[in-house]
C-alpha cells in the first residue's frame, strides 16, 4: 500500500505542480515526490530509476529508494520507540565528521553533511519529524559512477534535494482515505 501512495503522490505531483510549494525554480528535469503519512516532499531527478524494496527493506522503515548515475537517494522511516528526534540531533551534533546545520528558521529539518566522504558513505542527510510522529531521514550516496569527489554531480543532486525538501500537509487528499496504517 506504501508503495502505490507513493507512486500516486509521484503522478498527482508531476500533472498538479500547483500542489507543490515554491516549485518555480526547482529546475526542469527534477520534480517532486513525497509520502503522505510524514508529509515529507522532496525532488528526485527525471531519470532515476525506483528499487523495488524487499520485506526486509520495508520491515527496516525504508520506504523509498532511487538511483541514477550520479546518486542514490533513501527514504526511511524511524518510531520514536526506535530514536527520538532530540536523541538523533545530539547524536548528529556530536558526529565529528558531520557538518550539521537547520535547512528552515523552525530547526525542523536537519542536514548533514559527510565532511570525510567516500564512494559507500552516506555523503548527505535530510532529517525530519514528519506529520504524523514518526522522524524520516532522507540519505543521499553516489550513484552508478562511485564518485564522492569534490565536483561530483552527486553534490549539485544533494543540494537540490535539500533545498526543496519540506512539509506537505496531504490529509485533504482524496489519497488518504485509501490509507492503512499496515506496511505492504
Amino acid at each position: 500500500m506504501k508503495k502505490m501512495i507513493v507512486v500516486v503522490l509521484l503522478l498527482c505531483l508531476q500533472v498538479f505542480p500547483c500542489f507543490a510549494e515554491s516549485i518555480e525554480s526547482l529546475p526542469e528535469d527534477w520534480y517532486f515526490v513525497g509520502y503522505t503519512y510524514g508529509g515529507i516532499t522532496f525532488p528526485v531527478p527525471d531519470d532515476v530509476e525506483f528499487f523495488e524494496l524487499s520485506e526486509q527493506d520495508k520491515a527496516n522503515g525504508i520506504i523509498l529508494v532511487c538511483f541514477n548515475q550520479d546518486f542514490t537517494l533513501q527514504l526511511r522511516q524511524f518510531a520514536p520507540s526506535d530514536i527520538t528526534w532530540d536523541e538523533f540531533t545530539e547524536i548528529m551534533a556530536g558526529e565529528s565528521s558531520a557538518d550539521v546545520s537547520y535547512l528552515d528558521e523552525a530547526k525542523s529539518i536537519l542536514h548533514v553533511k559527510n565532511t570525510s566522504p567516500t564512494a559507500n558513505s552516506e555523503l548527505v542527510s535530510i532529517s525530519m519529524n514528519g506529520l504524523d510522529g514518526n522522524m524520516y531521514k532522507i540519505s543521499i550516496f553516489t550513484g552508478m559512477d562511485e564518485d564522492c569527489s569534490a565536483g561530483a554531480r552527486v553534490w549539485e543532486c544533494a543540494q537540490t534535494v535539500s533545498a526543496y525538501t519540506r512539509y506537505m500537509d496531504f490529509s485533504d487528499w482524496p489519497l488518504q482515505e485509501n490509507a492503512t496504517s499496515e506496511a505492504d
